[in-house]
Order: C-alpha cells, then structure tokens, then sequence
C-alpha cells in the first residue's frame, strides 16, 4: 500500500466518521410530550412503565409514553426527581420532600434535627437516601427518613450517585463520600470521607 492509498483511506474515513458524527447530532429531539415546559431544572424515568417526569421552577411534569404531558404539582422549583419501585413519584423542591402517587401528593418530613431542604434522592434496593441542604438522610422500607450521623459529612449535598444497590457516592461540601448500607438496606454500615482537592472550583 503507497503513501497516496493510505491518505486516501484516511481522508475516507475521517469523512465518514464526521458524517456519522453529523448524522448522531441530528437526533435530539423535543421530548415528546413536553414541548410547551420550560426552564427543566430535572428530569427522571419509570423504567417499569416508560413515564417520564420534568421539573421547572415552578412545577412538575408528568406524562406517560409519546402522550401531553401534564403539570401534576406547582410551586417551589425541583431540584431532582425520582420514581419509587411502586410507581410513586418523589420530589425533592424549595417547598419540601414529596410523595405524588396518583393525584395525591404527600409531604415528607427530612429527619428529625434537619434544617434544610432535599436536594437530591437516590434509590438504594428499597430504601430512599437524600441529600439536603445539611447533610444526608435514609428511609428504609416502610420506615420513616432518619438523618444519617456517626461519621457522615455535613453540609449541602451536590450529587448521589450508585455504586451498587447498598451503596453509594455522595458529593457533600467540599467532601466525598461512600456510603455503605447493611445487607437489609435498613441501615448505614459504613461511610468512608476523602476531602475534594482544592484549587478546582466547586464540586457539581
């Protein structure tokens, strides 16, 4: 193969992955349904059935696959969304926690000695952890939210990601966090902290 042939192939290539590249830009799409919401501030999904939930700054979206979407709760902007295993939609705002099964929309409170609001929910197995404006919370299964103590960080939470269905990383302040939960999900086992390098910006 000479030196022309191999330029050949690549200027060939090159232009078939900017093509390809090209071809995957065009793809976004108004999500169906929710064309007239805007400012979305989150966004969750019902694997089980296919709804999808957005929140504004002022409300919630909901709307079952490819029909209009419907605001199904008003008031404070939503700061992260989360559908429970029964269906029920959770939502974390600047007016509180809430449970929306159906129409009805029930308020939860944090954990007791909480002073701030939930801004973010991750699901665990079956049990719910939040991150608040002060720090991290759990409701297992049936039970009610419990702040979560001992040698968890305290401050706002900015993220909660899974690692596996018991345990997760929380971003808190300036600090990471991993946080295991026991067998049963009922109750934190472990938390392992590591403070964030500086001179980066704050963690998102």
């Amino acid at each position: 193969m000479n030196s022309r042939t191999r330029l050949t192939i690549r200027v060939a290539l090159g232009l078939a992955l900017a093509a390809d590249s090209a071809a995957h830009a065009q793809e976004f799409v108004p999500l169906p349904g929710f064309e007239r919401v805007r400012g979305a501030t989150a966004v969750a999904v019902d694997a089980a059935t296919g709804r999808v939930a957005v929140g504004t700054h002022g409300s919630v979206w909901l709307a079952a696959s490819g029909e209009i979407a419907r605001r199904v709760l008003r008031g404070g902007e939503v700061r992260d969304l989360s559908f429970a295993g029964d269906g029920a939609l959770w939502v974390a705002s600047a007016r509180g926690l809430f449970e929306l099964a159906g129409a009805t929309a029930t308020p939860h409170a944090l954990a007791t000695g909480a002073g701030g609001r939930a801004t973010r929910l991750l699901w665990l197995g079956d049990s719910l952890l939040a991150g608040s404006e002060d720090g991290l919370a759990l409701r297992p299964l049936g039970a009610a939210f419990a702040r979560v103590n001992g040698n968890a960080p305290e401050g706002a939470v900015g993220a909660l990601a899974a690692l596996s269905a018991h345990s997760a990383l929380a971003v808190v302040g300036v600090e990471i966090a991993r946080i295991e939960l026991e067998a049963g999900g009922r109750a934190v086992r472990e938390i392992a902290r590591e403070e964030l390098p500086t001179g980066d910006g704050a963690p998102l």
